[in-house]
């Protein structure tokens, strides 16, 4: 409550002491804030952060001098995962990310604690300490660029690396870095429909057991080696009847 507001309070207008009290009260309901994370708390039987809220709040001393003051850290605020039916999809949040904390209009350290329905620890309302946080919230200087208009995207923030499910159902998978497939023991991987791999670089196959390959036809642009020997377009071998190192034609 502001140094104004306290003397609208003893004021002979009856409104604009009620608007004063009012006022006043508000200051202690809580709704959301955007805040930063200091610490992702994974280690410890739960998923929570403790934030710094962004939003200072303005005090007012007694003697009506203002100033702007950092609310304390908000700790283990639970962190709100899109999650259902078995299925969560998690961020590593680190120190520094915006979230926004939304604050329940009960207290909710029983519920958080044991689940399911529970009766309320205290009788607090639209309380500071009952927090939850939601990752995402972008303030202008970290705004996320080139947001794809046309298609979903699970992706890093610089657009390097991204899983695309685009307008016309096409899926694209582009990555700055290794794309690595892991299957279980004794699991299939299966390509239904045609595949068509174009690599720049090197590329590398390696398997533990056999690896079999299956089709009507299988085509080769390009020469097939067998621990280092040519076993492709170019590949000959020797002339069996020992005629000084005569060599047959290549294949046809």
């Amino acid at each position: 409550m502001t140094g104004r507001q306290h003397r609208l309070e003893l004021a002979d207008e009856a409104d604009d002491a009620f608007v004063a009290a009012f006022t006043g009260m508000q200051t202690k309901i809580w709704t959301c804030l955007p805040a930063l994370v200091v610490a992702f708390n994974v280690n410890a039987g739960e998923t929570t952060v403790d934030c710094q809220a962004t939003i200072q709040m303005q005090l007012t001393d007694i003697n009506g001098n203002q100033s702007w003051v950092n609310l304390p850290t908000l700790i283990h605020c639970p962190v709100v995962f899109p999650s259902g039916g078995g299925f969560t999809l998690t961020f590593p949040l680190v120190v520094g990310d915006e979230v926004l904390i939304v604050f329940a209009n009960r207290c909710i350290d029983a519920w958080h604690e044991h689940g399911g329905v529970q009766p309320q620890m205290e009788l607090r309302l639209h309380d500071i300490n009952d927090g939850f946080a939601l990752p995402g919230p972008k303030s202008k200087p970290r705004v996320i660029p080139s947001i794809s208009t046309d298609s979903v995207q699970l992706r890093k923030d610089d657009g390097t690396s991204f899983i695309e499910i685009q307008s016309d159902g096409d899926i694209q998978i582009v990555s700055d870095k290794a794309l690595i497939i892991t299957t279980a023991t004794d699991t299939t991987l299966n390509v239904d429909g045609n595949l068509s791999a174009m690599v720049t670089g090197t590329a590398a196959v390696t398997s533990t057991g056999d690896m079999t390959l299956t089709a009507p036809n299988i085509h080769l642009n390009g020469n097939l080696t067998n621990n280092g020997v040519n076993i492709g377009s170019t590949h000959h071998h020797s002339s069996q009847y020992g005629d000084g190192g005569n060599h047959t034609g290549g294949p046809s």
